[in-house]
């Protein structure tokens, strides 16, 4: 078995697994199919799952692919997404998850095409509600031009327009988004990074300039979201955790200085498309992986 990308999406007791690669040998994988689907059946048991052909992920087996990610809907459905390249085009494609795996395991859905012939997509984030009837889902897109477009769900897709009241430009990387389900402020709240440092945007559209000193790059930052306000944890280039916390969401929002928690960190993780969980998975420079928690008594970090 060969994987070369893998991605989970988990929500409650639904746990799934979509691993692209070459899954099995010729005695399971008899049509060569490039992705495998599962999920947890028990604490520590994988189902066995389905193979996914070119046919049931509906794209082009020479078309080029971005990493594939994980995500939850609002309505606690998991799903998965990517970047595929066909030319001059760019798609956001996906595939919702379902434990029925003799007929369709993986829904397809085109989210967004995009025009890419004098840009690339460096990265991007789908936020997508599988209601689909009065949608919270965003997608955020991150091209080579420093661009960063926010495109707001419209149905079982997203509009091919980006929404003119969010976005930003000089950007030098993509870290964070969310929507509150059930939202009606017509924005999701998204981190990114420029040169001179972490960017907030709430929900309201406020902007925040955090921290110049966070260090550039994947898994670096995590959000959480508590009474209505925000605290941003960040790596700086040392290895050391950083949180800066918001003290007011009055107006553009007042935001404490940064303070140093614990180092020797090589990444972390929030917990994912739920910024209301104050629990961070961190893995150190040792490549041993931690869980740090808050709560009143201060931080505890559990190897």
């Amino acid at each position: 078995q060969e994987f070369t990308d893998v991605a989970v999406a988990a929500s409650g007791q639904q746990v799934y697994l979509l691993a692209f690669g070459q899954p099995g040998d010729e005695t399971d994988n008899p049509v060569g199919a490039p992705a495998w689907l599962t999920k947890l059946d028990a604490a520590n048991t994988w189902d066995p799952g389905a193979l996914a052909t070119w046919d049931d992920l509906n794209y082009d087996s020479t078309a080029l692919r971005g990493p594939i990610k994980g995500g939850i809907s609002p309505e606690g459905s998991c799903y998965f997404y990517t970047d595929v390249v066909n030319g001059s085009t760019s798609n956001l494609i996906g595939w919702v998850a379902s434990s029925n795996w003799d007929y369709d395991p993986l829904t397809y859905q085109l989210y967004l095409t995009l025009d890419t012939s004098s840009h690339s997509v460096e990265d991007y984030l789908v936020l997508y509600d599988t209601a689909a009837t009065n949608p919270v889902g965003y997608a955020l897109v991150y091209t080579s031009d420093g661009e960063l477009s926010v495109y707001q769900q419209q149905g079982t897709a997203f509009s091919p327009d980006p929404l003119t009241t969010s976005g930003a430009q000089n950007v030098t990387g993509l870290l964070w988004a969310w929507a509150t389900p059930g939202s009606t402020m017509g924005t999701p709240g998204y981190a990114f990074q420029q040169a001179t440092g972490t960017v907030l945007v709430d929900e309201a559209g406020n902007v925040a300039q955090l921290w110049a000193q966070s260090k550039v790059g994947q898994n670096q930052a995590a959000v959480w979201l508590q009474n209505g306000l925000y605290t941003v944890n960040l790596l700086d280039i040392n290895g050391i955790l950083n949180i800066v916390q918001e003290t007011s969401n009055q107006g553009t929002g007042t935001w404490a200085p940064a303070l140093p928690v614990t180092p020797g960190l090589a990444a972390i993780y929030g917990v994912p498309t739920d910024p209301n969980e104050s629990t961070l998975f961190a893995v150190g420079l040792d490549e041993t992986l931690s869980v740090l928690t808050l709560d009143a008594s201060g931080w505890t970090q559990t190897q």
